[in-house]
């Protein structure tokens, strides 16, 4: 994201001279401070500026929304975490809250906060691109990456190497442009998905000197070993992340927590089926899980004589 001082003559640049479009977004900064998801007008200033310039203008209400009632600290931060696989995938990436929830889907099942693996698949995001996998797989290997390597940047280290390592493998050629007979790679690997590279038995069954020769870096041997051991999750986990725009859980989270009478009635119906699963939203140096804030907005259900089905996980 772009940086600059949190002041109206920053809105007035970004509008471009628009006399319209500057008054768009000092009545913006304005309604940020007056509900009070922000302190004082400089920092609503620079919440709008810096929205708008990651290209998440129309998305403010959402993460606006978000912050004010808790449920993350710094929409600004989540965005700018996104802006790497935004700039690589473009309009396939999605919205910036269709990244977001899929980043929950994904942190549910690792340590690393969502904003975390964004930022981490973001190192991968050029690579993935060029590999031809799709967002939901890149957020699953680096969340599975994470997991194993001990953290969101390591995943998207080792994710970016074993990605750009796999987009321009190519077979060994003769002078005629042939592919040689002990050729390791009979073909290339572009556009294969990691999950369908990952279960190849050609693959699986190399030794470590072949895959070393073949990967190239120690990084990309690395995240190639654990997606053959995880690749059952990575198929698993996958469509999962996928439904996450459909399941939309940020909203939900927000939608719960302000109190929305029919939000909480379909998330004790989905309770009561088993089938609810509410995703962590990881925020600074806390671990902030939504099933907690929801635990904490629940109290006007608990007070009446229904009893809530929400539990803590």
């Amino acid at each position: 994201l772009k940086s600059a001082a949190p002041s109206r003559g920053t809105l007035a640049q970004l509008a471009l001279d628009d006399p319209d479009k500057y008054k768009e977004l000092t009545a913006q900064a304005e309604s940020l401070r007056a509900r009070g998801v922000v302190r004082s007008l400089e920092e609503a200033n620079q919440f709008v500026f810096a929205m708008q310039s990651a290209g998440a203008g129309d998305e403010i209400e959402t993460f606006a929304r978000a912050k004010r009632v808790g449920l993350m600290q710094d929409p600004s931060s989540m965005i700018a975490a996104a802006a790497g696989i935004r700039e690589s995938f473009g309009q396939d990436a999605g919205s910036f809250k269709d990244l977001v929830n899929r980043s929950l889907v994904a942190s549910a099942s690792s340590p690393a906060k969502a904003e975390e693996l964004l930022r981490g698949a973001g190192k991968a995001g050029v690579a993935a691109k060029q590999q031809g996998i799709s967002v939901d797989e890149l957020l699953s290997l680096t969340s599975i990456l994470a997991t194993a390597k001990g953290g969101a940047d390591e995943g998207g280290q080792r994710a970016a190497a074993l990605l750009s390592a796999l987009a321009i493998a190519e077979p060994e050629r003769d002078s005629r442009g042939r592919v040689k007979k002990d050729s390791f790679l009979k073909e290339s690997l572009r556009g294969r998905t990691i999950e369908d590279i990952a279960s190849d038995e050609q693959f699986r069954t190399a030794t470590p000197a072949q895959l070393q020769q073949f990967l190239k870096s120690k990084e990309a041997v690395e995240g190639f070993s654990v997606a053959m051991e995880q690749v059952a999750k990575l198929r698993e986990q996958t469509p999962r992340i996928r439904r996450g725009m459909e399941e939309n859980k940020l909203e939900r989270g927000i939608a719960i927590v302000e109190g929305d009478p029919r939000a909480m009635a379909a998330a004790r119906v989905e309770e009561a089926a088993g089938s609810l699963e509410i995703a962590r939203l990881k925020r600074g140096q806390e671990s902030l899980q939504v099933d907690a804030l929801i635990m904490e907005g629940q109290r006007t259900i608990e007070e009446t004589p229904q009893q809530s089905l929400f539990k803590r996980m």
